[in-house]
């Protein structure tokens, strides 16, 4: 029993030294901490999105820092630094998908995928940018009339601060 209550305490140890680090005692410049940016979120169906729609990526599988709102497609800084930001797409069966990531007001990169004589199409682009506090950058269609973006997680944008 004095094994297991030694062992209870190291790991009580260990979980204050994490909590700690998480709320930003032993925080770093690279976005531990409290300041812990980071979220992947991904397309769940095949949707259609008209010209300069934002793309609402609705299956959020990270979201540390809370910064991206599912309901809005949009990321908001939560402090200044420089962010990376990455987006996949994928066009439906012979479409197209057009997307420019947008750090408003500023188009910081465009990607297309497809064509009606390929079956299967992807593409990807990931950019850094610098951003303050309260930014917001979102992914939406580029094109004049519209996208067609395939889903099933095939299309997804993620965006992380790196300092």
């Amino acid at each position: 029993m004095q094994i297991v209550g030694f062992k209870v305490r190291a790991l009580e140890e260990k979980l204050d030294k994490l909590m700690k680090d998480m709320d930003g005692s032993n925080e770093t410049k690279y976005g531990s901490g409290r300041n812990a940016v980071a979220f992947t979120a991904r397309l769940s169906t095949n949707r259609t999105f008209r010209s300069h729609q934002t793309i609402l990526f609705d299956d959020v599988m990270t979201n540390v820092g809370n910064a991206y709102d599912v309901t809005s497609g949009t990321f908001k800084a939560p402090c200044a630094g420089r962010f990376l930001f990455s987006v996949t797409v994928r066009a439906q069966y012979h479409k197209q998908a057009c997307a420019e990531i947008v750090a408003e007001p500023e188009v910081i990169g465009v990607v297309a995928a497809g064509d009606t004589e390929i079956e299967r199409a992807s593409s990807s682009l990931t950019v850094v940018t610098s951003l303050s506090q309260g930014d917001v950058v979102h992914v939406r269609e580029m094109k004049m009339f519209k996208g067609d973006f395939y889903g099933d997680g095939f299309t997804v944008f993620t965006g992380v601060l790196l300092q």
